[in-house]
């Protein structure tokens, strides 16, 4: 029994060192919170237009997140009756979140001056947007057509923004 303890000791001295020098050599990528990685996204489209930067709000982001696991349920995008501005995607990709703003933005297409298809980056421009919240939810698509009845896993995420563009106020008097 003596014997297998030290050939066991003797195996793990031999063995930290390597796997210490492995972590050396290797950079661990630690991701960002979800929180900053929505602030840094929204923020760089802000800082090109010449905007302000936006701040994170909690409570925005609770709401956000009520939103959509209402849409989970149906697994179908529209929007809240929130009386808040809001953008909203989904789809089955797993992008990340600079890519979902950016698509928002209309892939660069889009600024503050363009309207109708830019609704998203109107909000996210807006001038007097100074807070915001996001979520995002997971929720399954059934092929009911499918005879071998396959799901499909779709991503929806969406963020409230306050105070609301001029377009959304509109909106919500008509």
């Amino acid at each position: 029994m003596l014997k297998q303890c030290v050939g066991l000791i003797v195996l793990l001295c031999v063995t930290v060192p390597e796997i210490l020098v492995a972590e050396r050599d290797f950079k661990l990528e630690v991701e960002k919170p979800i929180e900053q990685q929505w602030l840094e996204a929204h923020n760089s489209f802000r800082k090109s237009e010449g905007r302000s930067p936006l701040q994170w709000d909690t409570g925005l982001a609770k709401v956000a997140e009520k939103w959509l696991y209402n849409l989970k349920k149906s697994c179908k995008l529209y929007n809240s009756k929130s009386g808040y501005g809001e953008t909203l995607w989904g789809d089955i990709s797993n992008l990340a979140i600079s890519d979902t703003v950016e698509d928002w933005m209309g892939g660069y297409g889009c600024s503050a001056k363009v309207t109708e298809n830019c609704a998203n980056a109107v909000q996210i421009l807006w001038p007097s947007t100074s807070r915001f919240g996001c979520s995002e939810v997971n929720c399954i698509i059934r092929n009911r057509k499918d005879e071998a009845k396959t799901t499909t896993i779709m991503t929806i995420r969406g963020c409230i923004y306050d105070p609301p563009s001029l377009r959304r106020i509109r909106r919500s008097v008509k």
